[in-house]
């Protein structure tokens, strides 16, 4: 069963449980999933500088280390396994991303009794759902900066609370 879950705002039993917002839970007979979801950019300065050009998939492991810090006390809590699904702007993704893939898969099979050809289907076509959604993103931020770069203004881009800040200055 996939569901959208709405937590509540105020404290409860659980340790930060209020404050964090898993992006999939998965449950099922023998499923008990907890997830979260990071795009990367390996070419980014700080990864960079991390040894992403050096090291395949550097990105991807170091968003995925910050994923399971950020929920394994929630999983412990609620007995759910931990996936940190960190997918690399250009497809790679983390091995913790294609083990769940790969739990998808099995289960369709399993469930649906197409054997290993269902479970090839279901691979390929979750594996296809994605990398469509990493292109859009994409797209979406090359044409942001495209638009950017028209203007006949200057711009400053920065990070703040973990989103990108383009601050526009009309005067020069």
């Amino acid at each position: 069963t996939v569901r959208t879950e709405m937590r509540p705002s105020h404290p409860h039993n659980g340790p930060r449980a209020s404050r964090l917002r898993p992006d999939l839970l998965i449950e099922g007979p023998d499923v008990n999933v907890l997830a979260d979801v990071v795009i990367t950019t390996p070419t980014a300065p700080t990864y960079v500088r991390a040894g992403s050009s050096r090291t395949g998939l550097k990105a991807a492991h170091i968003n995925a280390q910050r994923k399971v810090e950020k929920y394994a006390e929630m999983a412990r809590f609620e007995r759910r396994d931990l996936y940190p699904v960190a997918i690399e702007a250009y497809g790679g993704m983390h091995e913790k991303a294609r083990a769940l893939l790969n739990l998808i898969a099995d289960r369709a099979a399993e469930f649906g009794g197409g054997g290993q050809h269902q479970r090839a289907e279901t691979f390929a076509h979750v594996n296809a759902v994605i990398a469509a959604a990493v292109v859009r993103g994409n797209n979406r931020l090359v044409d942001t900066a495209i638009r950017f770069a028209r203007r006949p203004h200057s711009t400053t881009v920065h990070r703040a609370s973990g989103r990108f800040v383009v601050q526009l200055d009309p005067g020069r």
